[in-house]
């Protein structure tokens, strides 16, 4: 029969208490970290640390329960804010790595608007993402077609995409 604890720590006690505990040998522990911090430091430092989830305190009861059921199946629990902030690290992540791969001669604008543009983006929704005008959108894509040679949006999008793959080998 699986023993079954809740054990609260304090701010100030380091994470390594939750590794402590997961590392007994014999334990099949699972840590869920239920705290008021959404911040990502903390949310990545816990995971690091051997946390098998992360949900935030303003959480209600009822989605509480069901997440800890979830966790008894198998599931990894993370608060809905926690899990689009990483959604879009990782995009952003993945943007930096498109640009990594491409020529010198586009502007850094350049290339954030063309990772934008790989991801299946209208000028509009690039405009938005970057907060930029929508000409000022138009104009960057006009400049990154010259500049990479293709003579439309899809043609540049393979390319980045190209980029990113290799870069990845």
């Amino acid at each position: 029969a699986a023993q079954q604890t809740l054990r609260l720590i304090n701010r100030e006690e380091e994470l390594a208490v939750l590794q402590e505990a997961i590392c007994q040998p014999g334990t099949d522990t699972r840590v869920v970290i239920l705290t008021v911090s959404e911040d990502d430091q903390d949310f990545l430092a816990a995971i690091r640390h051997g946390a098998d989830g992360y949900l935030v305190k303003s959480i209600r009861p009822e989605a509480l329960f069901q997440e800890l059921r979830g966790l008894a199946q198998g599931e990894a629990p993370i608060s809905r804010e926690m899990a689009s902030k990483l959604i879009r690290q990782m995009a952003r992540r993945e943007r930096m790595t498109i640009s990594a791969g491409l020529p010198e001669t586009l502007s850094a604008r350049e290339r954030e608007v063309l990772a934008l543009l790989a991801e299946g983006l209208s000028n509009e929704e690039i405009a938005e993402e970057l907060h930029i005008a929508v000409n000022t959108v138009r104009n960057h894509v006009r400049n990154i077609l010259e500049k990479l040679g293709v003579r439309n949006r899809v043609q540049a999008a393979v390319y980045a995409v190209r980029c990113s793959l290799m870069d990845r080998q």
